[in-house]
Parts: C-alpha cells; sequence; structure tokens
C-alpha cells in the first residue's frame, strides 16, 4: 500500500493552472506540462502497522502527518496488492493519538479508467472553455459513479483521496484576524479602482470549502453516498467548513473549562454530532455552545472588517445581505404553521426554506453575520429575501417580520433593498406560469418605498442568460415601467 501526502489534489492533466514566477508574476500552464515535477513533492509516509476491518475497511496506525500537507493519497503499491479493496460508502476513519475521532474530513476516489461515467474525478481548477472542477464536483462525480457499482473497490489503479481541508483560512470565519482583513480590503480596493464599480455589496457566505463527504439527518452522520444509495431525501450535506471556527474560540475558557469539565465533550469540536445543525444558534441558552461561541467571534469579526471598510471607503455605499435571525425563523414558522394552504391542509413549518435563500445562505459559514451589530457604521442591511416563487401569504409574514426585526436591532431605518434569489425558477417550465409569478412578486416588493427599494436579482448571469434585453417591445423585463 502506498500512503503519499501532499500540499494538492491529484489533478487533470488538461487543466490550466498557476506557476510563479521568479519575478512575483505567474503564468498560466496547463498542467501536464509540470505534473512529473509536482507529482515529485509528494512525500511518502510509512505506515507502521495496518489491520483488516469488518466491512471492507482497513485501519492505518502511527502515521504522523504535518499539518502543512492537506491531502492523504492511498493507491497500491504494486501488482501483489491488486486484491486489497475497500468500502465505498466508508472507506475513511482518522482517530488522533488522543484517541478521540476526527471526523470532518472530505474523501472521494480517482477513478483510472477514465471512461465516461468516471470522467471528471480529477480536480481541475481552470479549463480551456473557462469552466473549472472544484473538489465538491470530483467528490459527487465519483460517488455518481459508485451509485451503479459494487459497494467495494479495488485499490489497483486507483486512488482514495482524503482531504484534511485548508489549515486556517482567509473568509468571513476568520476576520478578527487582521491580515485577513487587510487581505479582504486590498481585493475590495483593487476591485473598486475599475469604472465600472462604484459600492460595496458583502454577501453572506464564501464558497472555499464546500466539498463533503459525510451527511446528516434521518440515517445520523452517514456518509453522503450511503444516504444517495438508500435514496434518502433532505439530507444536510456536511462540507469542510463545517470543521472550522475563529482561531479565538481556542482561547475561550468556558469551552477549555467545559472539555476539562467533560473530556468527552472534545468529540463534539473534533467530529459530526447528529442534528447539531438542524436549528439556529445565536443564543448561549442553545445546544453546542461552542457553535454559539463561534457564531458570536464570527460575528465580532466581521464588526472589526466593518469598521475598517468604513474607514478605508469613507464615502462608499456599504451594504451587508443579513440572513433571518433565529427570531424572525421561529416567529415566522409558527405563523405559517396556523396557514391554510389552497388545498386546505396546513403549511408546514419547514415551507421556511423556500423563504430563506439557503442556497445563498450555509449557517456553518454564514450565521454570524445574523448577529453582527451595524450600528453606527452607516452600513446598510440588505434582506436575504427568497428563493424560488414562494406563496403569497407565507412571504408577506416573512418580510413583515424580517423589516421589524431590523429596525429594532439596527439604527439604519431603511428603505432596504431585498436579495431575491429566484435563478431556480427561471427554468420552471411556462405552464406553471413562473413569468407572471415573478412580476407578482418583485412589483409586491416595491410597492412601498420606504419598506424595500431596490431588488437585486441573483444569480446575474443566469438572468442575462434566460431573460434577455432583446424583445419586440420591453424585453422580459417589460413589467418594470
Amino acid at each position: 500500500m502506498d500512503i503519499k501526502i501532499s500540499q494538492f489534489p491529484p489533478f487533470d492533466p488538461n487543466a490550466y493552472v498557476l506557476v510563479k514566477l521568479s519575478n512575483e508574476k505567474y503564468k498560466l500552464v496547463r498542467y501536464h506540462h509540470i505534473q512529473e515535477k509536482t507529482l515529485s513533492k509528494k512525500i511518502t509516509i510509512p505506515c507502521t502497522k495496518f489491520e483488516p476491518e469488518k466491512n471492507n475497511n482497513i485501519r492505518l496506525l502511527n502515521l504522523n502527518i504535518p499539518v502543512e500537507y492537506r491531502f492523504i493519497q492511498i493507491s497500491s503499491h504494486s501488482s501483489s496488492e491488486d486484491s486489497i479493496s475497500l468500502s465505498t460508502d466508508a472507506p475513511v476513519r482518522i482517530i488522533a493519538k488522543a484517541g478521540n475521532p476526527l471526523g470532518k474530513f472530505n474523501n472521494y476516489w480517482v477513478i483510472a479508467d477514465q471512461k465516461k461515467d468516471t470522467y471528471g474525478t480529477r480536480v481541475g481548477p481552470l479549463f480551456q472553455t473557462g469552466t473549472l472542477r472544484s473538489q465538491f464536483d470530483t467528490t459527487r462525480k465519483s460517488e455518481n459513479y459508485f451509485l451503479t457499482q459494487p459497494e467495494t473497490i479495488s485499490l489497483n489503479e486507483n486512488i482514495l483521496v482524503i482531504d484534511r481541508g485548508d489549515a486556517y483560512t482567509d473568509e468571513m470565519i476568520n476576520l478578527q484576524n487582521a491580515e485577513t482583513r487587510k487581505i479582504a480590503i486590498k481585493q475590495i480596493r483593487d476591485i473598486l479602482s475599475y469604472p465600472a464599480f462604484d459600492e460595496i455589496l458583502i454577501n453572506t457566505r464564501s464558497q472555499t470549502q464546500l466539498a463533503g463527504s459525510w451527511g446528516d439527518r434521518k440515517l445520523g452522520v452517514r456518509p453522503t453516498l450511503e444516504y444517495r444509495r438508500k435514496k434518502v431525501k433532505g439530507y444536510r450535506q456536511l462540507g469542510l467548513d463545517y470543521g472550522y471556527g475563529p482561531a479565538s474560540i481556542g482561547r475561550n475558557q468556558d469551552l477549555v473549562q467545559a472539555i476539562k469539565n467533560n473530556p468527552k465533550a472534545i468529540r463534539e469540536l473534533t467530529h459530526h454530532v447528529s442534528m447539531e445543525w438542524e436549528s439556529t444558534c445565536q443564543s448561549p441558552t442553545r445546544p453546542y455552545h461552542w457553535r454559539y461561541m463561534r457564531n458570536k467571534a464570527i460575528a465580532k469579526g466581521l464588526r472589526l472588517f466593518f469598521e475598517d471598510l468604513r474607514k478605508e471607503f469613507p464615502e462608499t455605499r456599504i451594504r451587508a445581505v443579513l440572513p433571518p435571525s433565529a427570531t424572525v425563523e421561529k416567529n415566522v414558522k409558527e405563523a405559517i404553521s396556523k396557514m391554510k394552504k389552497e388545498k386546505g391542509q396546513n403549511y408546514d413549518p419547514d415551507y421556511f426554506r423556500y423563504l430563506c435563500s439557503y442556497l445563498n445562505y450555509i449557517p456553518a459559514i454564514g450565521e454570524g453575520m445574523t448577529m453582527v451589530d451595524l450600528n453606527g457604521l452607516n452600513i446598510e442591511p440588505m434582506i436575504l429575501g427568497y428563493r424560488g416563487l414562494p406563496d403569497k401569504e407565507p412571504r408577506q409574514i416573512y418580510l413583515k417580520e424580517f423589516l421589524k426585526d431590523l429596525r429594532i436591532k439596527h439604527d439604519y431605518k431603511g428603505p432596504y433593498s431585498f436579495y431575491y434569489e429566484a435563478q431556480e425558477s427561471l427554468r420552471t417550465p411556462a405552464k406553471y406560469k413562473p413569468q407572471e409569478k415573478r412580476e407578482e412578486i418583485i412589483k409586491e416588493l416595491l410597492a412601498d418605498p420606504d419598506d424595500i427599494k431596490e431588488v437585486i436579482l441573483y444569480e446575474a448571469a443566469n438572468w442575462i442568460q434566460y431573460l434577455p434585453f432583446q424583445d419586440k417591445i420591453h424585453g422580459q423585463h417589460g413589467y418594470l415601467d
């Protein structure tokens, strides 16, 4: 068995990558031109012992892996090991030397036989078509292949990739770090140097580490492939970002003391716990106290970031997309559960997911954004709005509760902007009258200029593609006068 560690995943030879030159500039080259050189950077690590386990798993013992080596790649060392087969559902368990499980990782397979149904299990930062293939894509692609295959796979020339995630992240989670804020402000300053841009909009999440081979809900914390094999829908995919928090919470004495009092509590930090992400966590009375401390620390970092932004750009319009607070979610769910649908039955409280745009909001990354204090900064809160084409009465309750909550918590009293993520509805068949429903929703939002003065259509590329302006009369947006 060959075990290698690397700072990068297996790349597609046809993909383009950036190569750093000696003059601090970069050059775009196809990966196959430098493939041999980069492969030599991988390090083979010895395994002092491995043991077979049930369900076609093996246990590797006494591995010592430096933190900067993100990827572990396991393959067959020689043809004599072709008979080693592993489970495709759950081939990996990682246990720390101290004995606690380390479960917040991603794993997928690079399939050696690159036929049509297996092509695409190697990462591609950029292809000639302008597309990319992320680890989210490779994870899903290898799962798609295994849905029609036996539940074991021979190592042979295939590669099992274990991604432990970045050592740290320069994203929203880490904005308490002054250097992270400097990086973000430099990027924004560079963008504003172009004449096309004259204002700043801060969204609710990043999209850096969405890949996840673990899911949670009805089956508990199980591989997403198992959920898909058993056709159990509605699971929550636990991406790598679910394992991150601001560095400051590691120094939080309440957390340190809690772990000292209950050594098993460390498992809640290093391994996924079933249902821990199923509700809001914006007060200290909620379960999973570490998650509340994490959100609170993210909110503090965001406040520092917005203060720096305002100092750097004193005259620029700045808006921040805020998700609904726990109060809004609770009130809306209670209200809609008492409402009747057209056919007479009551709305399920879970209908809330059609009101709040969960495509654009992942609580594991952005819940701290709900708790951020914008007072005194002259920064406009923006409402994270609907997803798709929700029914009229539930959406009106959502907007009413959201507006009330914003006016209580923030010194900016409106009018507000509304973030409408309806791009999925652009593919809705015409028999459901999506165009008419979108028009109704947008006109309804703009009916009172003291409440909503602006609707942002997300994602812009989809709207331009599906609703072109070229039309004989007014184009697809002719309902806007």
